[in-house]
């Protein structure tokens, strides 16, 4: 049920008296809220009606203003027939009219009534255009809503990506992409962002443990991947995902070598074409385990990147639960992804994925 002020907003909208503001504002309004749309569009239909039917009268009260001008130059007897005529059957006529203009109208609203997903689908396409200019500022409010921060909306200054440690809140990326940050933000699937700080960082490893201080963030309800204690094979099949750009983007490939960079044994040498936004995101076997996070891309090499060994990861969550974090820190054992083919291994998995957007103060 709308409210007055939503009628007066649509009358002043149709009659062309809401500024240039007011008026991108209830256009967005209209475009997420299809009650509204549908009451405006039939509101506006019916003014027409209305209209028309005014102008009808007009136009009649005018041919018989000439009509009675014509019959009074006409002889007296053709007059005294005209004017008993009209004085018979004048209540007949108005009646009649009354009829008609109700049957319009019954007629109109019953239409609209049974076509409206037609008729909402013809008339949001019409009003398309005019509302076009306003999608990015409505993309805008959308995320304002999900954040409190300034910071949040703006470009970051560079961005990496990283996945969900546990259900409640830590993630783990690579520690370069965070190293200077003055600040850094979670961003999730769904648009919202997440403030968060660092609470582990390793040099050695190029590991970095964020958590999430935003009170609107909700935990996860269980997280359906497992980090495996047991070391990949040479030619074994992996995968990960990634945010080098704004979309997530797939990457699949195979275990090169076991060791990385300069034979560093705490890594893997995978054949996976990276860019620097994938430095944190999970290096994924086909059974849906967690074998290391993508740390990055020797530029010497075309084609060969690196990713830090999941049984890296364990050791130092295992020394970080009985030291500096909370009790109760503890990776997944359950593995959900397991069996499934490699599309729905990803539908599962990338919820849990994020972008971490870096701000540095210029």
């Amino acid at each position: 049920m709308k409210t007055g002020k939503d009628w007066e907003e649509m009358e002043q909208y149709l009659d062309g008296k809401l500024s240039a503001s007011e008026a991108n504002l209830f256009e967005i309004k209209l475009q997420t809220d299809q009650q509204l749309l549908q009451l405006m569009l039939e509101h506006k239909k019916m003014k027409e009606s209305i209209a028309a039917y005014g102008e009808r009268i007009i136009l009649k009260q005018k041919l018989e203003k000439i009509h009675l001008e014509t019959v009074a130059q006409t002889p007296q007897n053709k007059q005294n027939k005209v004017k008993v005529f009209w004085i018979q059957h004048y209540k007949t006529m108005a009646v009649a009219a009354s009829v008609s203009l109700l049957v319009a109208i019954s007629t109109l609203m019953y239409i609209n009534y049974q076509k409206v997903q037609i008729r909402q689908s013809a008339n949001f396409k019409a009003l398309r255009k005019d509302m076009d200019r306003i999608k990015r500022s409505q993309k805008a409010l959308i995320n304002n809503f999900n954040t409190s921060k300034k910071e949040e909306i703006a470009p970051a200054n560079y961005s990496g990506t990283g996945f969900a440690l546990t259900n409640d809140g830590y993630f783990i990326t690579s520690l370069h992409v965070i190293k200077d940050a003055d600040s850094v933000f979670i961003q999730n699937q769904f648009a919202q962002t997440f403030k968060a700080i660092t609470v582990f960082r390793n040099e050695e490893s190029d590991i970095a443990i964020l958590k999430v201080v935003s009170p609107n963030f909700e935990a996860y309800k269980a997280l359906p991947y497992s980090f495996t204690d047991k070391s990949g094979n040479i030619g074994e099949h992996v995968f990960t995902l990634g945010f080098p750009r704004e979309d997530m983007v797939y990457g699949e490939g195979a275990l090169s070598a076991a060791s990385g960079f300069e034979g560093d044994t705490v890594s893997y040498q995978i054949s996976i074409p990276l860019n620097p936004g994938n430095s944190g995101g999970p290096l994924v076997d086909d059974k849906g385990n967690i074998i290391g996070l993508i740390s990055g891309k020797q530029t010497e090499t075309e084609g060969a990147a690196f990713a830090v060994k999941s049984q890296s990861i364990i050791s130092i969550i295992q020394e970080l639960a009985k030291d500096s974090l909370d009790e109760g820190f503890k990776l997944n054992k359950k593995n959900n992804l397991a069996g499934l083919s490699r599309v729905n291994q990803i539908k599962m998995l990338k919820d849990y994925i994020v972008t971490i957007k870096v701000y540095n103060q210029e």
